[in-house]
């Protein structure tokens, strides 16, 4: 740990601050990372959801056209 000498502070109340501002630190970086992650999550949903309507919405599309060519 560190060693600092305050002439105001007792050292137990010292590490105790130390204590509960690494334990924020972390919790906020813990925080940010279940918000990168769900981020993710909701992007990757989207994309297995629309990319297949897309696809299918093409598909159809080109369906439609070749018919159209083919009674002509």
């Amino acid at each position: 740990m560190l060693k600092v000498k305050c002439s105001g502070l007792k050292t137990g109340l010292l590490q105790e601050e130390l204590k509960r501002r690494w334990c924020f630190l972390y919790c906020r970086k813990i925080m940010y990372y279940r918000d990168v992650l769900l981020l993710l999550l909701v992007e990757s949903v989207l994309t297995l959801i629309i990319v297949p309507l897309l696809l299918k919405r093409m598909l159809y599309i080109d369906d439609q056209r070749n018919k159209a060519l083919s009674q002509d």
